[in-house]
């Protein structure tokens, strides 16, 4: 049961039994204890209580007769930072295994130690340990760090054959290789490419957003010659392109796909689309979609998901008309994607009939529809629809619970909010940093600071969300909009590393309190930082410009905005009409608004006016203009 309570991370709740088990006359034994400084490790603010717990160790007499109490106390002083203590921990055991072995050197690896992690593994050799995967990729992985090249290849060398499935050791070896010189790289390639696992490499930089090192290993593997490139290799080129700002290296690849006639895959051309989605180059992505010959459910989810993660709702709305007119089969997935895009408040009416469609599509009762929902409702600020579907949701899981509370923050409903939090901790439901961030979020005035706001900040303090970052800032927002300026300047001067959304988070406090000067000069001083500007950083900057109603404090940051690319962004643009207009200059206002009648549909997509949306739920129309 103790265990059980570890696994879930109910700390306290493991802790309770064992006070339980310890005062009925149950032995303490070591497989309990290093459960329980498992739990203490995890939840990074149980240190007290692991300390206790290795006086218990030491007074049983444990530390010298059971290796997983040893094992577990050192982990648990590597995971606070006390490396002396767990060195002092591991000579002590009488007995080591290879999980203390490898606990030591993980400790060492993440401080940076890695010349004593290399040693600890040569003597370890030295004594006969036999090493597991762990042991292998931490090695490897400082050796890298080190440039022990040699001594790294010598160990992938002479355990390849052990762990040749291992995605996970694969990867360890393209971070010291594939980032090494050409060469180096075309070795370990030679070496494991009998195995056809070079895609591996590919993917693992990619997936640790080693962009350029993904495609110089691609670009190795091709130089070297052999076989051609297969499905899976481009693809796993694919997913590097859509995170990378350059164009070029997707259409390239896009290119290689035609060349190599890969055009008629269907997995690999629904890879393109996602790529194309991410990247967010949504002609290329719908240009993609109506050459490909064949379609599945997953490529009309992928171009609905891609309008909705651009802003494109109405496009996404009308893939979603395309599919059920032409009787295409939906799922779970299209529906979410579909409510997702209904969410824009000028389309709330057609929120409404997508969710009448559903009870005919038989997904009421899937998890993910009806977080989609409530998450619909809840930003068209339609809380008594969002409630109803809330309570109709068989199994409601933590995504369930803070979508019910953001909505009550986004529309203004704290005391719904409080009540709402008070069911999860009634109901002993997990809370993680976004609950506490929608909480604070839902304070809208100086009453809700006094009644509700000092009791949340005291409970962040408690469980330990006061170290998570965002959290911080919620805290800054709250008391900025409970007319509390002096809290919120206090919490931001105590940051001792400052983030991007910590200052525009006190910017926009300083804003809200038309103190526009003190805003403009926090915007200043984040300006001459290394820190990079983002769309909000300018939107408060220039809200605290309007408040000023000063032409010149607003078009420093316009300049910016333009200099920096963010001229475009719909916040952004919002912002400077607004700075603009309240200083008086009505043609700035009408040079930035865009020309009447140019309101984007991609690809041929049709009008807004063309949607065919029936009041009665029955979607129609004509697919006239649908390309």
């Amino acid at each position: 049961m103790i265990s059980a309570f570890v696994r879930v991370s109910s700390y306290q709740d493991a802790f309770d039994s064992f006070s339980r088990m310890r005062s009925q006359g149950f032995e303490t034994s070591g497989f309990v204890v290093a459960s329980l400084l498992t739990g203490c490790t995890s939840s990074g603010v149980m240190l007290l209580q692991g300390l206790q717990l290795h006086g218990l160790i030491v007074k049983n007499g444990l530390l010298d007769n059971d290796v997983y109490a040893g094992t577990a106390l050192l982990n648990f002083y590597s995971g606070y930072g006390f490396h002396l203590s767990s060195c002092g921990i591991f000579e002590k055991m009488p007995e080591k295994n290879v999980v203390s072995w490898t606990s030591l050197m993980v400790g060492y690896s993440d401080v940076g130690l890695f010349v004593e992690v290399v040693d600890l593994y040569r003597k370890m050799r030295q004594e006969n340990v036999d090493c597991n995967e762990n042991t292998f990729t931490t090695v490897i992985a400082s050796c890298g760090s080190l440039e022990y090249e040699s001594l790294g290849l010598s160990i992938s060398r002479a355990y390849c054959e052990i762990w040749t499935r291992s995605r996970s050791f694969c990867g360890q070896l393209a971070d010291i290789h594939v980032r090494e010189s050409g060469s180096g790289a075309r070795r370990v390639l030679r070496f494991r490419s009998n195995e056809g696992a070079g895609y591996r490499f590919v993917e693992h930089d990619a997936r640790n957003r080693w962009f350029a090192d993904s495609f110089d290993c691609f670009g190795s593997m091709r130089r070297d010659g052999g076989a051609g490139p297969d499905a899976i290799m481009v693809s796993a080129v694919l997913s590097a392109c859509g995170s990378m700002d350059d164009a070029v290296w997707g259409r390239a690849v896009h290119g290689l796909v035609v060349k190599l006639r890969f055009g008629s895959n269907l997995c690999l051309c629904n890879t393109l689309l996602g790529m194309y989605s991410e990247s967010g180059r949504s002609d290329e992505m719908v240009r993609l979609f109506d050459e490909m010959s064949e379609k599945d459910s997953i490529s009309w989810n992928s171009i609905i998901a891609g309008h909705v993660q651009q802003g494109e709702y109405l496009d996404a709305l009308t893939v979603f008309v395309r599919m059920v007119l032409r009787r295409i089969s939906v799922n779970h997935v299209t529906f979410a994607s579909a409510l997702s895009a209904c969410s824009d408040p000028e389309l709330s009416g057609k929120g409404e009939i997508v969710h009448r469609l559903l009870f005919t599509s038989g997904f009421c009762d899937n998890l993910i529809v009806g977080n989609a929902l409530v998450t619909m409702y809840g930003r068209q600020k339609k809380m008594r629809k969002a409630e109803k579907v809330f309570e109709r949701i068989p199994e409601k899981d933590l995504v369930t619970w803070n979508t019910l509370i953001g909505g009550y923050a986004g529309s203004e409903e704290p005391n719904s909010a409080i009540e709402a939090f008070n069911s999860m901790r009634k109901n002993d439901e997990p809370r993680n940093n976004i609950t506490i961030f929608h909480m604070l979020g839902s304070g809208v005035d100086s009453d809700y600071l006094l009644s509700h706001g000092m009791a949340l900040h005291s409970h962040v303090n408690i469980t330990g969300f006061d170290s998570d970052d965002y959290v911080k800032n919620s805290l800054i927002t709250m008391y900025g909009k409970c007319n509390d300026l002096e809290s919120s300047v206090r919490i931001f001067d105590g940051f001792v590393n400052k983030a991007p959304v910590s200052w525009n988070a006190i910017v926009a406090v300083y804003a809200h309190h038309g103190n526009g000067e003190e805003a403009l000069k926090r915007f200043s001083e984040m300006n001459k930082t290394e820190i990079r500007l983002d769309q909000f950083s300018f939107s408060a900057a220039l809200a605290a410009a309007a408040s000023l109603s000063g032409l010149e404090e607003g078009q420093q940051p316009h300049g910016l905005t333009v200099k920096s690319g963010f001229d475009s962004n719909q916040y952004v643009m919002t912002a400077t009409l607004d700075m603009y207009a309240k200083c008086g200059e009505i043609g700035d206002v009408k040079k930035l608004l865009p020309p009447p009648g140019t309101e984007r549909s991609a690809a041929g997509y049709v009008e807004r006016s063309d949607i065919g949306f029936s009041e009665t739920g029955v979607i129609s129309g004509s697919e006239r203009g649908i390309s």
